[in-house]
């Protein structure tokens, strides 16, 4: 064979070589990644169904324990801005391990607290590291995943994002009720061990460090800001939108916002470059996204509390029931990215219809005798649709930035759904406890007078941003 000839042939296999090698680390990088996402955010859900439990245990009132779910959310709510500099500061593979830690570390002291103020403080620990390792890990992927399969490994994670919420109260009622509170915590501890020493071993620096200093007025104005609008909007939940705690917090939060966007603005090197906004495909999908967000934490609150304080059911008992929606959210999570990677956004709509048609049969469902069997399939056909609606917006939005604005797209992504989750929460829980007053008794109980007022406004919701998005369309693409 002629040199010239081997020569290519050499260097063909070369290339082939280095885009296995690749290839492989890819598919090593987003499954860590996966998988410890879905810990932070199993364990940011456990708590929901073990407050009643965590009351007994430590002899203090639901009000008081509300503040292990209120300021998970305050603390995450506030830092995840801060993780686009965290990542440009550190690079990916610092920051993944430093959050991990962070989280292995709160989970230790919250299973071994002998007091309430001790469990809190472990939960606020391991809020501060989801809050820096979610968008990192959705920073992360992006950037590794290959053009034409982006909406798969963004359907991955979304899988992490929306099916562990659904599952987590099924798997942490089981061992609350088996082995105890501290478990629910412990059970996780070896995993998060594995995962930390796989990463440190394996995990490769996607997202360079650079030489970048630190704005202190901006970090106390990203604190004040997110973090007053996040505990605001707490408060609301409790005491209404318009009560001196909602309002006085609500403003400060909103100036330090305002002055805080205007010198990121302005900024050589800002903390979070705000000025992706100005990207209208990227815009016009985050905003969808949040709204998407603000009706599923709304009835992801909702339907485990009707079904144990209307119908009766144990913890563990509706957990079960929650749980056929929760694999079916899993499947379509990963079907909804495949299909955006071929379609585009055009499975938006299908998405934001079938989750109507499931909240509407839900409301249904909840207007007369206990029907477990029609609530499962009614719960699995809005849990199904959803995701063919989130997994397209957040693909398209981040899909339509370069790589440089990875971190702070995905940054301002987790920062805004979670201010949008605490919302949705806020206005669900004020409908489900107010709605009798507006309503009447056209329901036997206040709370089926609310679930039901609650999922009968999701179905509007999505109907609403469905009408949104056939008007919006050309600025998404």
């Amino acid at each position: 064979m002629p040199t010239h000839h081997r020569r290519e042939h050499t260097m063909t296999d070369t290339r082939k070589s280095a885009t296995a090698q690749r290839g492989t680390t890819s598919t090593v990088t987003v499954a860590l990644l996966v998988l410890a996402g879905f810990l932070c955010i199993f364990n940011e859900a456990e708590m929901n169904i073990a407050l009643p439990t965590v009351s007994q245990i430590y002899g203090v009132p639901v009000t008081v324990t509300q503040w292990l779910t209120t300021g998970y959310m305050l603390v995450t709510g506030t830092f995840m801005p801060l993780s686009a500099f965290a990542m440009g500061r550190f690079g990916s593979r610092r920051c993944v391990l430093g959050s991990l830690g962070i989280l292995l570390v709160g989970i230790l002291v919250s299973a071994t607290s002998s007091s309430f103020p001790v469990l809190l403080a472990g939960r606020l620990l391991q809020a501060l590291g989801a809050a820096f390792f979610i968008p990192v890990m959705m920073a992360v992927v992006i950037t590794v995943a290959p053009r034409d399969k982006l909406g798969t490994y963004n359907g991955l994670m979304m899988l992490v994002l929306m099916a562990a919420p659904a599952l987590s109260p099924t798997i942490s009622g089981v061992i609350l009720s088996t082995i105890g509170l501290r478990w629910t915590f412990l059970c996780m501890v070896p995993l998060l061990v594995a995962i930390i020493l796989c990463a440190a071993v394996l995990l490769k620096e996607v997202l360079e460090p650079k030489d970048v200093t630190v704005d202190a007025l901006s970090v106390a104005l990203s604190i004040i800001g997110f973090g007053g609008a996040v505990f605001a909007v707490g408060n609301a939940a409790s005491a209404g939108f318009l009560a001196p705690s909602t309002l006085v917090p609500l403003a400060v939060g909103a100036v330090a916002i305002v002055v805080y966007a205007r010198r990121q603005l302005r900024a050589r090197t800002p903390l979070l470059n705000l000025r992706i906004l100005a990207n209208r495909r990227y815009r016009t999908s985050l905003v969808m996204i949040v709204l998407v967000q603000m009706i599923l934490f709304g009835t992801i609150l909702v339907a485990p509390l009707f079904l144990q304080s209307a119908w009766g059911y144990s913890a563990s008992q509706a957990g079960l029931i929650m749980l056929p929606g929760g694999v079916v959210t899993a499947v379509a999570n990963l079907l909804a990215g495949m299909i955006y990677d071929r379609f585009g956004t055009r499975a938006v709509p299908f998405g934001l219809i079938g989750s109507a048609v499931g909240y509407l049969g839900i409301a249904a469902c909840m207007a007369g005798a206990p029907k477990p069997a029609a609530f499962v399939v009614f719960c699995a056909i809005y849990s199904g649709a959803l995701p063919f609606a989130m997994t397209a917006l957040t693909t398209n939005g981040l899909g339509s930035l370069n790589t440089r604005e990875y971190p702070d797209g995905s940054s301002l992504n987790n920062t805004l759904q979670q201010i949008g989750g605490s919302v949705g929460t806020a206005v669900f829980t004020i409908v489900v406890y107010h709605a009798y007053d507006v309503l009447g008794e056209a329901q036997p109980t206040p709370l089926v007078t609310g679930s039901i007022a609650s999922f009968v406004l999701s179905a509007a919701g999505a109907m609403g941003l469905l009408a949104a998005f056939a008007a919006l369309r050309k600025h998404l693409s």
